[in-house]
């Protein structure tokens, strides 16, 4: 596995994870009307497993040295689970985002989103 094929997992992970473990809104949290867009179980949601709502694949790079590439890193979000888009479509969403962490030789550039 190259490094940058693992920055990148450990980078969506770190990212990913903690969004999701965010307890879920109950509809007494939320105004009229947006309260019929949260389950009304929310012991359903914490039952499931994060590697069941989240996961993510980047397919391997491999690396010459004074060489560049590119990872496309893929995350499939489970049904009734959601993520914003980067950049966010409301100032006050939370944009998606992944983070790479530096590498010995490695530099990375600044990650594009699709739109």
């Amino acid at each position: 596995m190259s490094r940058i094929h693992f920055a990148l997992i450990i980078c969506s992970l770190a990212l990913v994870l903690p969004a999701c473990s965010q307890q879920q809104q109950t509809t007494s949290d939320l105004p009229a009307n947006q309260a019929h867009a949260v389950s009304s179980d929310s012991s359903e949601a914490a039952k499931i497993p994060l590697s069941e709502v989240v996961r993510v694949s980047v397919a391997p790079v491999a690396l010459k040295a004074g060489g560049a590439g590119e990872a496309a890193v893929r995350l499939a979000i489970a049904d009734g689970y959601h993520i914003n888009a980067n950049p966010p479509t409301y100032p006050y969403l939370k944009a998606t985002e992944i983070e790479i962490a530096p590498e010995a030789g490695v530099t990375a550039s600044k990650p594009t989103y699709p739109p």
